[in-house]
């Protein structure tokens, strides 16, 4: 839905507030449809405020108690060595202590030795700032410059900085709750992709000297 409306934003900046006041209930409609008529949709949506429920009352051992858990721990962390981190891969070392003391639940525990769910939390746990300034550069970045281009009179350059920023904004929501770059196949694709789009982005045709050239000879 965030993606549609981007969509729907950068098309064409004629009558914004129109497009916005029929998108935003086209797409608000789209998601009850789903919700009321794909049963994986309602039990996935279903189970999400079901496990919020569980959570406030002490039932940490849901899909998203686990998460909660995994995220208060990467915040630990952070805080106790927010220079540096804890080191590359040493989150899942630091689960038998925090199991141990309370934080984690034994299940909690045990998924934590798999991964944190959150990319961002992720970089800030093992490698502290330096690593929650490079995350977010790979995020911020790429949209700085795509966002320029946006502005380009050249209908290519317009479309493929959309593009860009579209797919930086969705790797970004699904690294809040995955860490969506342990996989080398997703990394090298969203960075060739990157790269492709980014180079349609940023390309500038020389100007046609012809006609200079033609007046000089002449």
């Amino acid at each position: 839905p965030l993606l549609m409306l981007l969509w729907v934003a950068a098309h064409s900046k004629k009558n914004l507030w129109l497009k916005l006041g029929i998108a935003i209930p086209v797409i608000l409609g789209a998601v009850w449809l789903s919700y009321s008529m794909l049963a994986g949709v309602h039990t996935r949506i279903d189970a999400i405020f079901s496990d919020i429920t569980q959570y406030a009352h002490g039932n940490k051992d849901t899909s998203v108690g686990v998460r909660f858990q995994l995220y208060l721990a990467a915040i630990h962390l952070f805080a106790e060595h927010p220079i540096f981190g804890i080191g590359p891969d040493e989150f899942r070392q630091a689960m038998p202590a925090l199991t141990a003391s309370g934080m984690l639940t034994p299940l909690g525990g045990l998924m934590g030795t798999a991964e944190v769910h959150n990319e961002i939390l992720l970089k800030c746990a093992e490698t502290g700032v330096f690593g929650l300034l490079s995350i977010l550069s790979v995020y911020l970045v790429p949209i700085f410059i795509f966002r320029r281009s946006t502005k380009s009179t050249v209908p290519s350059i317009r479309v493929a900085s959309f593009m860009g920023i579209c797919l930086v904004i969705g790797f970004f929501i699904f690294g809040l709750t995955v860490e969506i770059f342990n996989l080398k196949m997703t990394a090298t694709f969203f960075a060739f992709t990157l790269a492709v789009l980014m180079a349609a982005a940023t390309h500038h045709e020389a100007p046609d000297t012809s006609q200079f050239q033609n007046t000089q000879i002449s």
